[in-house]
Order: C-alpha cells, then sequence, then structure tokens
C-alpha cells in the first residue's frame, strides 16, 4: 500500500466524486524554514509529486500567510457561488425537508437560467443574418510608402471578415485602444506584402512601409464588427481628459474568436 498524507487522500478523494478542487501553493517554496519542509528524499519525492498532479487542477499562489487566508477567503466564497451544493449549508440551518426541496428546486432553476444565458451569448444576434460576416469579403483600400515616396495608386487588398476578426480579437480580451484597433489593421495590410509589390503601380519599387488603412474603410470594419455583436464600446470608467474611444469583445464575440483560433487536436 502506497504511502498517503491526509492531504492527498481528501484530494484523490475529492477527484474520484467530482468536487470541485483549489490547490494553494507557496509561490517561493525556498522561503519556506527548513524545520516546515520535508526531511527525507523519498519525502521530498513524493510531495513534488503531489505538487505536480495539484497543479493540474487549479491552482492559487501565495508569499504570506496573511495572502493565503485572504485567497482562501476568496476562493471559498466563489466556490460557494459557481459549486452551489448541500454541503455547503450547515445542517442546523435546514429547517425541514420542504425548504430543502425548495432550496434545491431554486438551484436547479438557477442552473437552467445559466445555460440559457450561455446559449444566447454564443449565438448569432438576432438581425445579423443578413450582414456580411465570416467568409465574405471586404476589399480594403490603403496608402504606403515606397522607396520613401508616397504611393496614391489606390493599392487594395481583399480579406474576408473571419480573417481580420481572427487577426484583432486577441488584443481585444481586455480593451483596446483605436489607435491600436487602426494600427492592428495596418499590421495585417503589411503582413501581405507579397501581393502589394504585385499590383502593377508598385512594379519594381523597393523598401515598402508605413501602410495605413483608409479612414473610411477602418470606420466601415469598425461599425461592422459592433453591428454584427462581436465588439463593444469599453465601459470601464476613465479620467474627464481621455476622450479616446476604447473597445472590447462581447460575450458571442470572445465565442467567436475561439472558434477562430483555438487548436483543435487531429481526430
Amino acid at each position: 500500500m502506497r504511502y498517503l498524507t491526509l492531504t492527498q487522500m481528501e484530494f484523490e478523494y475529492a477527484l474520484e466524486t467530482g468536487k470541485p478542487i483549489i490547490s494553494f501553493l507557496p509561490k517561493d517554496p525556498g522561503s519556506i524554514v527548513a524545520k516546515k519542509c520535508e526531511k527525507g528524499e523519498e519525502g521530498k519525492k513524493k510531495l513534488e509529486d503531489f505538487k505536480k498532479t495539484a497543479q493540474r487542477k487549479m491552482v492559487k499562489y501565495w508569499t504570506t500567510p496573511q495572502e493565503l487566508g485572504s485567497i482562501v477567503s476568496r476562493s471559498l466564497i466563489k466556490l460557494i457561488k459557481d459549486y452551489p451544493a448541500v454541503g455547503w449549508v450547515k445542517a442546523d440551518n435546514i429547517t425541514d425537508e420542504n425548504s430543502m426541496k425548495q432550496i434545491l428546486k431554486l438551484q436547479r432553476e438557477n442552473e437552467a437560467l445559466k445555460d440559457e444565458l450561455l446559449s444566447v451569448t454564443t449565438q448569432v444576434p438576432k438581425g445579423s443574418e443578413n450582414l456580411a460576416q465570416g467568409d465574405d469579403e471586404i476589399e480594403i483600400h490603403f496608402t504606403c510608402y515606397a522607396e520613401k515616396r508616397s504611393y496614391t495608386c489606390n493599392p487594395t487588398l481583399v480579406f474576408s471578415w473571419n480573417d481580420i476578426f481572427a487577426h484583432i480579437a486577441p488584443n481585444f480580451i481586455d480593451e483596446c485602444k483605436e489607435d491600436r484597433f487602426k494600427l492592428l489593421i495596418n499590421k495585417l495590410i503589411s503582413e501581405h506584402k507579397d501581393e502589394i509589390i504585385e499590383q502593377p503601380c508598385f512594379k519594381n519599387l523597393k523598401n515598402f512601409s508605413d501602410f495605413k488603412i483608409n479612414t473610411e474603410d477602418f470606420n466601415l470594419i469598425k461599425v461592422q464588427f459592433k453591428a454584427l455583436g462581436l465588439i463593444k464600446l469599453s465601459e470601464r470608467k476613465r479620467g474627464v481628459k481621455e476622450s479616446t474611444d476604447y473597445w472590447t469583445l462581447t460575450d458571442y464575440g470572445d465565442h467567436v474568436m475561439t472558434q477562430l483560433l483555438a487548436i483543435r487536436k487531429d481526430t
């Protein structure tokens, strides 16, 4: 029979029964005083093996006892909220069987509402089915420099809406300043330099730089993604002098980004 600590036994029991698990590990194990550490080589190895197992689930790291207490407290409150269960309620707080049934009924209704909300946030917004999107294409006009001169032969590149959104979306997970939004489109254009060079007005030119999307096309892309329910203006409060718009993903936009960019395993 292999040696197990009580903590490890509790951890494995939680795994077997599908209980939510959070492990709390020291951020700097080397700072722990020697008398509170494993001394034997066998014990150290078993401890490291257990830590590796624990790190496969959710882990919170701490540096001081005070921080550990705060993290544990906040984590328990979130667990109680995210994973409601009878075990979270003290037995002497349950007055009778009818109260228990009512609580369980409300919990089931709550879960059903959560599932319904998740379904709504991952569906195409109503009314957007007639808008250009996905693999539909848009022709982008831009300017650039070649050999230190600006060329105004109205060059264009064609992208699908998915191509553009997949390129910019990760930068919108928190929020993205509008100036950076435009720079991301310019970077996408510059990455297709080989296609630009093939256009007649750039024949035999070199040293391309300073790619800039036309303002009209940038505004069109911005409005289209907003209309498709993929991005929205950030609601984060800012200083009085801050006048620049910030954009962020909607729940639906986050879902679309994940579908476009997440790596799928080979089948």
